[in-house]
C-alpha cells in the first residue's frame, strides 16, 4: 500500500483549488477524499451506451495484476473487407484526475466521426486509457499502481498487436486533459521515439519543486519519482530527441487555474529551444465539455499534420523548415484560422518589412482590416495599429482584441514582430515603428488616412505601444534596415492594456518567478544584472516628455503577471509631465480577465472608441 505521505502533483492541484475563493470555474471539483488512494480506483468501467464506433475492452496488466478497461474508437470503414490491409494512425487520450477511460470517449469520438465525415481529417483511431484517479500517470513507489508502465509498456503494445495501427512514432500521438494533459507531455518527452504528436488541454503541470515543498518525507524513492514525473525535467533530459521531432500544442483558458502552471513549463521549453504552440482561450471552465467544442477539429487536424496526412492550415504560413525547428516557438506559423472579420470589414495581408534575426531574415506580416463602406463617407478611415501580447516570446497577429474598432470606422492593422529570441530589444519596438512608417508610405494606395494613426496593445504589446507613444521619431530607435525611414513613426494616441510599462519596477520585486525572469531576460538579451541600463530604455515611464501622445491605460488590480503598480506609475508620470492620461483600473481584474470588462462590454467599448475618436479620428492635424 502506498504510504500516506506521498502526494502526487495533481493532488496538490486539487488541494490548491479547494482553498480558492474565486467565483470562476475551478479545475476538477474535489471532494473530502481528494487524495491519492489506490483502493478508490475503479480499473474497469464498461460504457453503458457507447457512441457509434466506440468499443470497450480490457487488457490484463501484468504490472498490477488487474484487468484494466479502455475504450477504442474505430473509424468508418475499419471493418470493411476492402480495408483489411489498411493501417491507421492512433492517438492515446488520457483523462483527468477524477476520470477513467469513459471521461471523453463518447464526446470526442462523436466529434471525430463528424470531422472524418466532413473530410476535415483522415480516418484515425482514438484510444481512451484508464490511468487511475489522482495517479499523475506515475509508477508509484510501494504501491500496485503502475500507471506509466500500464500505458507505455502494456496498453500501447496491446493495441498495436490487436488493431491495425501504424505501430511506429510516425503514426502515434498522445493527448490528454488536466492531469492527462500533463501526462501526455510527460510521456511524449520521456518517450520521444514513441510519439510524433502531443497535445495538452488545460494541463496540470505542477512542478516537482512545488509538489516536493508539500511533502512530509525525505524518502529518496518518492523524491526521485516526483522529479522524474516533472514534464520540464523530462524535456531537459531528452531535448535533442524532442526538438524538431515531436509536435507540441498546449490549450488553456484564461479562466482556468491551471494557466499558472504553464509559464514555468514554457520557460523551460523556450530555454531548451523546443518548438511548441499555445492556444489561449478566453472562456472555458475546467471541463472537457467546455474546452473541446471550442478546439475541435483543430486538435484532430494538428495530429493529422504531424502524421503527415494534412498540409498546413494557413497558406500564408508554410511549415517551419528543419533548420528553424531549434527555435523556441513556431507561432509565426501558428496554424489557427485567421479571424473572421466583422460584417462590412475586409481583410488584406501584406509583408510590411523584412527584418534580420539571429537565424536569418524573416518577412513580417500585417493583417489590415478595413471597413468596406468607406466609399460612402467623405473621409478615409484612420488607422489603429494593434500589437499582440505573449511575453515578447510568442503570440499571434490573429488575436486582436481591438478588432471591434473596425466596426466604428477605423482600419485596424494587426502586426507580427520579431520575438525576443530572434532579436532582443529594441527590435520589437523598431518593428512596430516600421509598421507605422509602412502605413504612411502606402496610405494613399490603400485609401487610408495615415496622418491619423493610433496604437493599441495588450500585455507585452501594451509595453511596446507605450514606448511608441513616448518616443516619436526618437534617434535611439533608429532602424537602418527600414526602407521607409523617411516617414514619421509618430502615433496620435496610445491604448495600453495591462502592459508592463515600467520594467524598472522589477528591481523592486523581492523575487521574480522563473517564467517572468526568463521572459524579461530574453527580451533584454541577457541577465538582468547585466542589462539594468536597458530597463530604462524599455520603460515608458523614464522617457516621457510634455509633447507625447495621450494615453488610455486599462489594468486589473489583481493581475498576477503584470503588477498593477506598473500602470499606476505610468499614469502618474504622464500626468506629472502634463500629458493627458485616462486610467481605468478593473477591481478584481486578472490579466485581461474578465474579457468584457477590458474589451467586450458596452462600457469598455465606449471608453475605447471615445478615446480614439477624440484623439485620432477627430484630432486637429497640423
Amino acid at each position: 500500500m502506498l504510504q500516506s505521505w506521498i502526494v502526487p502533483p495533481v493532488v496538490l492541484l486539487a488541494c490548491l483549488t479547494m482553498t480558492t475563493t474565486s467565483t470562476s470555474a475551478q479545475p476538477e471539483p474535489t471532494t473530502a477524499r481528494a487524495r491519492f488512494d489506490p483502493e478508490s480506483i475503479s480499473w474497469n468501467n464498461p460504457l453503458a451506451d457507447p457512441a457509434p464506433g466506440v468499443e470497450h475492452h480490457t487488457l490484463h496488466s501484468a504490472a498490477m495484476d488487474k484487468e484494466v478497461g479502455y475504450n477504442i474508437y474505430l473509424p468508418p470503414g475499419y471493418n470493411d473487407p476492402a480495408n483489411a490491409q489498411k493501417r491507421y494512425p492512433v492517438v492515446y487520450w488520457l483523462h483527468g484526475s477524477h476520470g477513467n477511460e469513459n471521461l471523453a470517449a463518447n464526446l470526442l469520438s462523436t466529434m471525430l466521426a463528424q470531422a472524418i465525415q466532413a473530410g476535415r481529417v483522415p480516418p484515425m483511431i482514438y484510444v481512451y486509457a484508464n490511468g487511475g484517479r489522482f495517479s499523475s500517470y506515475m509508477d508509484h513507489p510501494d504501491s500496485e499502481v503502475k500507471s506509466e508502465t500500464l500505458i507505455i509498456k502494456e496498453l500501447i503494445p496491446h493495441v498495436d498487436a490487436t488493431y491495425r495501427t501504424i505501430a511506429s512514432r510516425e503514426g502515434r500521438g498522445i493527448e490528454g486533459f488536466s492531469m492527462g494533459g500533463a501526462g501526455a507531455l510527460k510521456f511524449a518527452f520521456k518517450y520521444p521515439d514513441m510519439f510524433c504528436s502531443a497535445i495538452s488541454v488545460a494541463g496540470a503541470f505542477v512542478t516537482a519543486e512545488e509538489s516536493l515543498s508539500r511533502q512530509a518525507t525525505a524518502d529518496d524513492r518518492v523524491i526521485k519519482a516526483i522529479r522524474e514525473n516533472d514534464a520540464a525535467e523530462r524535456a531537459r533530459r531528452n531535448v535533442d530527441s524532442i526538438r524538431g521531432r515531436v509536435g507540441i500544442r498546449l490549450y488553456v483558458s484564461e479562466q482556468d487555474l491551471t494557466l499558472r502552471f504553464h509559464a514555468p513549463l514554457r520557460a523551460v521549453l523556450n530555454e531548451q529551444g523546443i518548438a511548441h504552440q499555445m492556444v489561449l482561450l478566453q472562456q472555458a471552465r475546467h471541463d472537457v465539455r467546455d474546452y473541446y467544442p471550442q478546439i475541435v477539429p483543430g486538435t484532430f487536424e494538428f495530429h493529422a499534420r504531424q502524421f503527415g496526412l494534412l498540409g498546413p492550415a494557413d497558406s500564408e504560413a508554410p511549415p517551419v523548415p528543419p533548420e528553424r525547428q531549434q527555435w523556441p516557438t513556431t507561432l509565426r506559423t501558428f496554424d489557427l484560422e485567421p479571424l473572421m472579420p466583422p460584417p462590412r470589414v475586409e481583410r488584406k495581408t501584406v509583408i510590411y518589412r523584412t527584418a534580420p534575426t539571429s537565424h536569418g531574415d524573416v518577412d513580417l506580416l500585417m493583417d489590415l482590416y478595413m471597413p468596406t463602406n468607406r466609399k460612402k463617407v467623405a473621409v478615409k478611415p484612420p488607422v489603429i495599429l494593434w500589437v499582440h501580447g505573449g511575453g515578447w516570446l510568442e503570440g499571434s497577429r490573429y488575436r486582436i482584441e481591438a478588432l471591434l474598432l473596425a466596426e466604428y470606422g477605423y482600419a485596424v492593422a494587426s502586426i507580427e514582430y520579431r520575438y525576443s529570441q530572434e532579436a532582443p530589444y529594441p527590435a520589437q519596438v523598431q518593428d512596430a515603428k516600421a509598421a507605422v512608417r509602412w502605413l504612411r508610405a502606402h496610405g494613399k494606395e490603400l485609401g487610408l488616412d495615415t496622418r491619423r494613426i493610433g496604437a493599441a496593445g495588450a500585455s507585452a504589446g501594451g509595453q511596446i505601444v507605450a514606448i511608441m507613444g513616448v518616443t516619436a521619431n526618437d534617434p535611439r530607435f533608429e532602424d537602418k534596415n527600414d526602407p521607409n525611414a523617411d516617414q514619421s513613426d509618430r502615433v496620435l494616441a496610445v491604448a495600453d492594456f495591462y502592459g508592463p510599462a515600467d520594467l524598472t519596477y522589477v528591481l523592486e520585486i523581492p523575487s521574480l518567478s522563473p517564467g517572468a525572469r526568463y521572459a524579461i531576460e530574453a527580451y533584454l538579451g541577457g541577465p538582468l544584472e547585466e542589462r539594468k541600463d536597458l530597463l530604462n530604455l524599455a520603460s515608458a515611464t523614464t522617457m516621457i516628455t510634455p509633447d507625447d501622445a495621450p494615453f488610455l491605460i486599462v489594468q486589473g488590480d489583481a493581475d498576477p503577471l503584470v503588477p498593477v503598480e506598473m500602470s499606476r506609475r505610468l499614469h502618474a508620470a504622464l500626468q506629472q509631465a502634463g500629458v493627458e492620461s485616462t486610467y481605468v483600473e478593473i477591481p478584481g481584474g486578472d490579466h485581461g480577465v474578465p474579457w468584457d470588462a477590458f474589451f467586450g462590454g458596452p462600457e469598455a467599448r465606449r471608453t475605447l472608441v471615445d478615446f480614439f475618436d477624440k484623439h485620432v479620428k477627430h484630432a486637429t492635424i497640423d
